[in-house]
């Protein structure tokens, strides 16, 4: 079974943000869009490694609730695919998606892949 364009949803994310000098939790649904090269079935493998350094980023980005806005979760989710690339290398991911309330549900295939990529 081929992974490229499965989609894998990682473990939510309590994300920290500020607000006038005080920190509040926020949840976050990141997904990965796997790559279809031949680092798609390393890239599943490589998920909790990724999780620990994207909460690492997050704890230190100094957020605030603005950054989860429509606009600038745009600009984190690259940020946060920076990371990815800096973590793991180029080719295991084409994309991270910040999921919302209007991202459509995953696929059998993408659904079966997030809970074997935990």
């Amino acid at each position: 079974m081929g992974y490229g364009g499965a989609i894998v949803q990682m473990t939510p994310f309590v994300t920290p943000y500020r607000d006038r000098g005080h920190v509040h939790y926020k949840p976050l649904l990141i997904r990965l869009v796997l790559d279809a090269g031949p680092n798609g079935h390393a890239a599943c493998f490589v998920v909790p490694m990724l999780h620990d350094r994207m909460l690492q980023y997050l704890y230190k980005a100094n957020l605030t609730i603005d950054d989860f806005s429509d606009e600038r979760s745009r600009d984190l989710a690259k940020a946060l695919f920076d990371v990815a690339i800096e973590t793991v290398g180029k080719g295991y991911y084409t994309d991270v998606q910040i999921v919302g309330p209007d991202t459509p549900p995953l696929d059998g295939k993408s659904q079966t892949l997030s809970v074997q990529c935990r």
